[in-house]
């Protein structure tokens, strides 16, 4: 047999190269065709606001400021805030939105860092001529959102809701913490999982728009919300279902989040579970010390962030009734103040 020449090898990494280039080109093809049809079979809730060249979906409702805007974490749609959201807008102006490439929003350039939720958030909320100042309200990842927002934009927060957030050392320092606290991508990989990360935030979309050019297989993975109609559950499982690499790039997000400082003086209050869902976890004991870790470690840094913040531990999970009261205490002092 013939060894190989350079020339063929050329030939071949080219051939092959093409061949990548046209699935990728075919994928978008095909993500944008069945974007369009996703969207006859879920109609939207809510508008597209242009932000420049593509657009975000957003609803709101209610009377009254400050405006109160509910963020979501990674792999969530907003209308995962529909049932909160919806008591929240008989006090005050009320919204939710779509971050890039969830629910009904166009995908975003990449990387997807805290820094660009943030700044998407602050096109979309001037794009659709809603003024600050806000109380920005956000669960789990959407916490470092809402720092990033605030370090961009300060003079346009008043107030913050935390539920369950992520504090910086969950991300930058997770290969150090116990076992029991780590992930799968930190046990699977160990000191090599910030690289393999940071290669999702380039293979998972990829992969995603090749894919689309495959059948689903398999269900949609379980969406949590508060409060949600148990009815329209497939429909939020079905437009959160998405792997645009959020959360990856994660020196860049440390940076962002290490620059955005604190909340100064503004009210805050950080709303934590007592029971956590913890479903990777193998027993009885990793559980109670997942909790204790989570209570202890990772909720009193986010309440220090502001002068005036507040850690309230709410027994079992939180639920709609608790976050609602806390967005409403939040709306409540910064009306009293001015």
């Amino acid at each position: 047999m013939q060894p190989v020449g350079t020339g063929e090898k050329l030939v071949f990494t080219g051939l092959a190269g093409m061949l990548l280039l046209a699935l990728i080109v075919a994928g978008l093809s095909f993500e944008q065709s069945r974007r369009w049809q996703d969207r006859q079979r879920h109609p939207q809730v809510g508008q597209s606001v242009d932000i420049g060249g593509r657009t975000l979906n957003l609803y709101c409702s209610g009377e009254g400021r400050p405006t109160i805007v509910f963020d979501t974490f990674s792999h969530q749609a907003g209308l995962s805030w529909l049932a909160v959201q919806a008591q929240a807008a008989k006090f005050a102006r009320a919204c939710w939105y779509d971050r890039a490439g969830y629910g009904w929003s166009d995908p975003g350039p990449l990387p997807r860092t805290f820094k660009a939720a943030a700044t998407d958030l602050h096109a979309l909320l001037k794009a659709a001529h809603l003024p600050p100042p806000y109380v920005l309200v956000g669960s789990h990842d959407a916490a470092s959102n809402i720092r990033v927002y605030n370090g961009l934009y300060s003079s346009e927060v008043s107030g913050i809701v935390l539920i369950d957030g992520n504090d910086i050392d969950v991300y930058a320092h997770r290969i150090d913490a116990p076992d029991f606290i780590k992930g799968p991508v930190e046990k699977h990989f160990g000191s090599l999982a910030p690289y393999m990360r940071e290669s999702g935030c380039v293979v998972l979309p990829a992969v995603r728009r090749v894919g689309g050019l495959l059948p689903k297989i398999g269900r949609y993975r379980p969406t949590p919300a508060y409060g949600f109609p148990p009815e329209r559950q497939a429909e939020l499982d079905f437009l959160s279902d998405r792997a645009y690499g959020e959360a990856c790039d994660m020196k860049q997000n440390e940076a962002d989040l290490r620059a955005a400082g604190n909340f100064g003086d503004r009210p805050l209050i950080v709303l934590a579970s007592r029971q956590q869902q913890t479903v990777w976890l193998q027993n009885a004991k990793a559980v109670e010390e997942w909790n204790q870790w989570w209570l202890q470690k990772a909720q009193p840094p986010l309440a220090r962030l502001s002068t005036r913040g507040r850690l309230v531990i709410v027994d079992n999970r939180v639920g709609l009734e608790s976050i609602v009261e806390a967005v409403r205490d939040v709306v409540t002092k910064i009306r009293t103040e001015h």
